[in-house]
């Protein structure tokens, strides 16, 4: 059940959209001409009486009202549903004409005012008058409400209040003038289905969610369990504090956040019985009875453990995933689980929470509606300091910085620097002139000498490299005293003082640290490597170079104003040259670095190579590349020099000798990815779609072209042939689709669906289109009045299931079928390593089919159950099995094989490492 507030946020977000649809019926909204009209075709309004209007529409096009009435009080599609819950139950203005409320989209309500629709102020007196009076009785709804759970979420508010302020955005990235609304700040990102992202499939439009949308989506789905992926400062903690916020006053669960670096040895049931519920209580001790009050609301299915930054977990690599896994089972999985944990350390290795569905966090895409937005909130105060700062950014040699201002952590560093200065040209810059500005905001509370600074950015950068080392993200004592010396221990103390390193609570009382930001812990290792050779030399079992942790440090360390040129192309030949002796499979690693690197160092001589070879990779040129190499050089171009990127994908869109998916793949990401002016993107397109073969294939090029080139005749009249000629239903309507895209007023689109309609009415897939494109449409309307039978979602159930199956007998049955030849031994091998992982018998089971079955499906499902069931013990004897039949598949020209076993392999090294992976694979062939 929501939960109600009543608090003056509410009262004014109520107010916000009542006044905005008012307004908007009475002709009275001050905006522009074309959004209104825009607007009038999806947002229909009538007035009955002077004080009754009736209103259908959907959220979103009520979001869009708000935005054009008042951009400063903007609703989002939450907030606005909780206010026409208000305008419903509080003040009974409302009345919802609704036949099913479960799964529609489509609003539909009545609103009867006190006065005449035009006397404002009197609206607004009695507005804020009955608003008041009923605040203070409480309804009937509010008094059978348990006043034992409202104490539950009071404790969560307090919670994660204490944990939000410990946080970087709460101390350091927020404006220095009070009157901007922090709120107003959090511009809303996408997330990307992960899974479907990695598919090697043409273009298409995948899905994305609006991060402001994540509670509403997952509230009306069946998905318990959540992973939220992205790279360094992409806003993952961010978002979890704001979803945490939501879950609160949106519903009567409990939100429980816990950063994972907290955790140290401490397991979560006893990190949540004990540490959160100090914070939670505001006490120094927890009451058992506190403790299984609360353990009871989480048995129960009341609550969201949301887990932040599994990356940070006192573990290595793979085996922090692993180790939380672990630790979701029992009582804490009876809830909801979203954790949080950087790209690189989700897709590296074996991932024992990969079956979950994943989504990667994006970054500020769109540059006008995003990034200059942002800055413009930022400084609200200041409107000419952020238009300063913005026509600075718009210039052309500030086109990398624009791109690296995609990512949130940098955007709201470079806000917080302010308009003072030269821009900075790379990320180390970047951080580097914020680490000198925090030394300056805090000289009149906490001051310090140039002299001082450099002691403490010296401890800094020293410990840094011990944890990176250590592969942690945390500091105890012990660590800290073994290697700083004793007069360096009073600078270890004033970093702390100025809130570089934090203290980090542990149920065990050990004093445990952690930098402010794992982003700045990569900095000040860098800070700390003077030679290109330290990244390039094995020490002390590790290689940094092949180190998904030290990438960050190698990247930064690129961009040191301080270090000469040759040196850093020193470093980036050695990552070219390397050679691991053990399949390449760290020689593609390192390639894919050099590639990143350039867009720290974009002076690199032989640049234009590297990004050729990444193009080979990204569009499979050769048709032998691994999907999981394929989706690598993808991210690795996204992070590379931008405009060398750019010219090289310019001149292979152009080159007619190239394949003619190639050159289409080429053209589409130039435009979407990297130059959305690109001319010669539109010009390839428009010799391309013509030929194009597949109906499918020209409706995505001509989406694109469409999107590149608004109103492109071509681009339409691709789509209306289409339409007209196939006999697909299908075809037509995902034509359709299209053209509404490409030309929003074109009337084939909507006519169409309705023929579709006509031939077909129980269509769902084209109800829900022609809804998509015209809400008012009467045929939606009457069916969805007609239907008897709504959608409803599945709930969640209580607890769960306590019977528990005999495990050892399910084991020994499956082995014995197994063993017998039972033909479905591939699903039972499955099965038991489900049950068991590592089990022999299956592992050895899903091993025959990986080599030996001609069936692709079967080969396929073998490897994915084997990457998943062999233990880390196990890894070396499978890698060093497999690597002959791997070679020999390669000189056979097996392509199938060779990919199937590419992708393990891949995989394993990743698990294991460089140093172990090249003693497996030369190693001698064993039995497992």
């Amino acid at each position: 059940m929501p939960k109600i507030s009543y608090g003056p946020v509410a009262k004014q977000r109520t107010l916000t959209l009542l006044m905005a649809l008012v307004d908007y019926g009475n002709d009275e909204l001050e905006v522009d001409d074309v959004a209104l009209e825009r607007l009038r075709s999806q947002l229909n309004l009538h007035w009955t009486t002077d004080r009754q209007l009736i209103v259908r529409t959907k959220i979103r096009n009520l979001e869009t009202l708000t935005h054009l009435s008042d951009s400063n009080q903007a609703l989002t599609k939450a907030q606005i549903k909780t206010a026409l819950h208000h305008l419903e139950n509080h003040l009974e203005l409302l009345e919802d004409n609704r036949t099913s409320r479960r799964g529609s989209e489509m609003w539909h309500f009545t609103l009867t005012l006190w006065h005449h629709r035009r006397d404002r102020t009197a609206l607004l007196n009695t507005f804020d008058h009955t608003w008041e009076q009923r605040r203070s009785v409480p309804t009937e709804s509010q008094a059978e409400k348990p006043a034992e759970h409202d104490i539950w979420q009071q404790y969560c508010q307090q919670a994660l209040a204490a944990t939000v302020q410990t946080g970087l955005t709460s101390n350091l990235l927020k404006p220095t003038d009070t009157g901007v609304d922090p709120t107003k700040l959090h511009i809303p990102l996408a997330l990307v289905d992960h899974t479907l992202e990695q598919s090697t499939k043409q273009p298409s439009d995948i899905e994305t969610i609006n991060t402001a949308e994540l509670l509403t989506y997952l509230q009306n789905s069946t998905v318990q369990t959540l992973a939220i992926v992205g790279e360094p400062g992409s806003g993952k903690t961010t978002l979890l504090q704001q979803l945490a916020q939501q879950i609160l006053q949106q519903t009567s669960d409990l939100a429980i956040l816990i950063p994972l670096a907290r955790l140290g040895t401490t397991l979560i049931e006893d990190y949540v019985l004990k540490d959160w519920l100090k914070l939670a209580l505001n006490q120094r001790a927890v009451p058992p009875e506190q403790q299984n009050a609360l353990a009871e609301h989480i048995e129960q299915g009341h609550s969201w453990l949301l887990l932040d930054a599994v990356d940070e977990m006192d573990q290595h690599g793979s085996l922090a995933i692993t180790q939380l896994a672990n630790q979701l089972q029992g009582w804490l999985s009876n809830g909801r689980i979203i954790v949080t944990c950087r790209l690189n350390l989700w897709d590296a290795g074996k991932n024992t929470l990969g079956h979950w569905p994943t989504y990667r966090l994006l970054g500020y895409e769109k540059y006008r509606q995003q990034i200059q937005h942002f800055i413009r909130q930022w400084f609200s105060h200041q409107p000419e300091q952020g238009k300063a700062l913005c026509q600075k950014l718009s210039l052309p040699e500030n086109k990398r910085l624009r791109h690296n201002l995609r990512n949130p952590l940098r955007l709201a560093l470079l806000c917080r620097l302010g308009n003072s200065g030269h821009l900075p040209n790379t990320q180390h810059q970047l951080y580097q002139q914020f680490v000198t500005a925090l030394y300056d905001w805090q000289q009149d509370t906490s001051p310090t000498t140039l002299l001082e600074q450099h002691q403490i950015n010296t401890v800094l950068s020293k410990l840094a490299v011990v944890t990176l080392k250590a592969s942690t993200t945390q500091l105890n004592l012990p660590l800290v005293t073994q290697h700083l010396q004793a007069e360096e221990l009073p600078w270890f103390e004033r970093a702390m003082q100025l809130g570089w390193l934090m203290p980090l609570a542990t149920s065990t009382g050990e004093k445990v640290y952690g930098f402010l930001h794992g982003t700045f812990r990569d900095y000040f290792a860098a800070q700390a490597i003077e030679e290109w050779q330290y990244f390039t030399t094995p020490k002390d079992a590790q290689l940094p170079m092949v180190l998904p942790n030290w990438q960050p440090v190698i990247l930064l360390w690129l961009g040191r104003s301080d270090i000469e040129n040759a040196d850093k192309t020193a470093l980036i030949n050695a990552l070219l040259d390397f050679q691991d002796n053990c399949g390449g499979f760290f020689e593609h690693r390192t390639w894919l670095l050099a590639g990143r690197a350039l867009g720290e160092y974009s002076e690199f001589p032989k640049a234009y190579g590297i990004i050729q070879q990444l193009i080979t990779w990204r569009f499979n040129l050769t048709r032998k590349i691994s999907p999981i190499l394929i989706e690598a050089a993808k991210a690795a171009l996204a992070e590379s020099d931008l405009s060398q990127v750019t010219q090289v994908l310019t001149q292979f869109a152009q080159d007619p000798n190239q394949d003619f998916f190639d050159r289409w793949m080429a053209a589409y990401s130039l435009g979407r990815s990297y130059d959305p002016q690109s001319q010669v993107a539109v010009e390839t397109l428009e010799a391309l779609l013509p030929t194009a073969r597949s109906d499918y294939l020209k409706m995505d090029m001509a989406r694109h072209l469409g999107t590149l080139s608004p109103g492109h005749g071509l681009a339409i009249e691709t789509l209306e042939e289409i339409i007209h000629r196939s006999q697909q239903p299908i075809a037509k309507r995902k034509a359709a689709l299209r053209l509404a895209k490409v030309a929003p007023h074109h009337p084939l689109p909507v006519a169409t669906l309705e023929d579709l309609l006509a031939h077909n009415p129980q269509d769902k897939p084209t109800l829900d289109a022609l809804v998509n494109l015209n809400p008012n449409h009467p045929v939606p309307i009457n069916r969805e009045s007609s239907s008897q039978s709504p959608r409803r979602l599945q709930h969640r159930s209580g607890k769960k299931q306590q019977y528990q199956p005999d495990i050892a007998k399910q084991i020994d049955s499956l082995v014995t079928r197994i063993e017998k030849g039972d033909r479905n031994r591939l699903r039972l091998a499955q099965k038991l390593s489900q049950l068991q992982a590592g089990h022999p018998i299956a592992i050895n089971t899903l091993w025959q089919y990986l080599i030996t079955s001609e069936n692709k499906t079967q080969r396929k499902q073998a490897g994915n159950a084997l990457q998943r069931a062999a233990t880390d013990a196990q890894l070396p004897q499978l890698v060093s099995k497999l690597r002959l039949i791997y070679e020999q598949a390669t000189i056979a020209e097996n392509k199938d094989q060779q990919l199937a076993f590419f992708k393990l392999l891949w995989t394993w090294s990743d698990t294991l490492g460089y140093l172990d992976f090249l003693a497996a694979w030369q190693g001698t062939e064993t039995e497992l």
